[in-house]
């Protein structure tokens, strides 16, 4: 029932009249002129970067002590080492028998038997 009303309401909705300046369609015949041109926004954008009165030996100097800042280290630098054999040791340990292999074919299993030449030559082989 709420539905017929809706719909009712619609037909009932008359359309704007339509006045001499503006056209069927709601824009009008004769466009306004705007106040702002393209080239006033991009005068005041290029302002906007630019000191007039720069102090310019602050400047260098505030540029030459950020220059002699220590550079912090990148955020993955322990990411990027190489393995050590304490590390392949810890993660064979940690390692739960009696689960299914991966995608190599490998059953944990194996892993945690291997002798201490296949541990070192498995530390070599993944930190290259």
């Amino acid at each position: 029932m709420d539905r017929d009303c809706g719909i009712n309401r619609l037909h009932t909705l008359q359309p704007p009249d339509v006045t001499d300046h503006e056209q069927a369609d709601g824009r009008s015949a004769t466009p306004a002129q705007c106040p702002i041109t393209a080239n006033s926004i991009v005068s005041l954008l290029l302002s906007n970067g630019h000191f007039p009165k720069a102090d310019k030996d602050f400047t260098r100097l505030t540029s030459a002590r950020v220059q002699e800042l220590p550079r912090a280290p990148g955020c993955d630098t322990n990411l990027s080492n190489e393995f050590t054999t304490q590390e392949i040791e810890l993660a064979i340990q940690r390692l739960r028998t009696s689960k299914a292999p991966g995608i190599d074919g490998i059953h944990p299993e194996y892993i945690k038997h291997q002798g201490k030449k296949t541990t070192n030559w498995l530390c070599s082989f993944l930190s290259e």
